[in-house]
């Protein structure tokens, strides 16, 4: 199952991500069509009021907390979230009632598989950046590891590791004679 976990976590991010975009296009919707009815009470209200209900039971119904059970299977929910027929939503520390299809809250959402990608990319570029040679050349190239060790202190929530500006930037120094002949510059 081990060798198989990468995949079965790329899934499941792929899933998560869908159906956020799902849940986001049906607030659209939602928000889209309470404006028509504001805007021309009357004519299209049956409509209208048909599709908020299928709209307000789509959302209830959400596949989330089971993505995150499969993310965690041993976390535990938090709160139950509850939506009346109304599409109110409220949350309850037990699920108190089936009818209104209680869906488990839990208290963290699934990691992405891609935030870590991102945050081991900013580290690499970080490191190469922080070699000796690189970060110490000139002012440019010390801002660019100053930089770089910022937005992975962001990424990583924790304080930035600068560094000092050296005493002699390495891009000054005269760079040694491969052969003979030449001269040091």
């Amino acid at each position: 199952m081990s060798e198989n976990k990468p995949d079965v976590r790329s899934d499941i991010d792929r899933i998560y991500s869908a159906v956020m975009a799902d849940n986001d296009a049906l607030e659209d919707a939602k928000m889209a069509l309470e404006v028509i009815k504001k805007t021309d009470p009357g004519v299209y209200d049956q409509m209208i009021n048909d599709t908020l209900a299928s709209i307000n039971y789509a959302l209830s119904n959400s596949i989330l907390s089971a993505v995150d059970r499969l993310a965690d299977p041993d976390q535990e929910p938090v709160a139950w979230m509850h939506t009346s027929a109304a599409g109110n939503v409220y949350f309850r520390k037990k699920p108190q009632d089936k009818v209104f299809n209680p869906q488990p809250v839990y208290l963290a959402a699934p990691p992405l598989q891609a935030w870590g990608a991102l945050v081991e990319s900013v580290r690499q570029m970080r490191d190469v950046q922080g070699m000796d040679g690189n970060w110490d050349c000139d002012p440019y190239m010390h801002g660019l590891f100053n930089g770089l060790e910022f937005a992975l202190s962001l990424l990583e929530v924790r304080e930035p590791q600068f560094r000092n500006t050296p005493k002699k930037w390495q891009c000054d120094l005269p760079k040694p004679r491969i052969f003979s002949s030449e001269k040091n510059t």
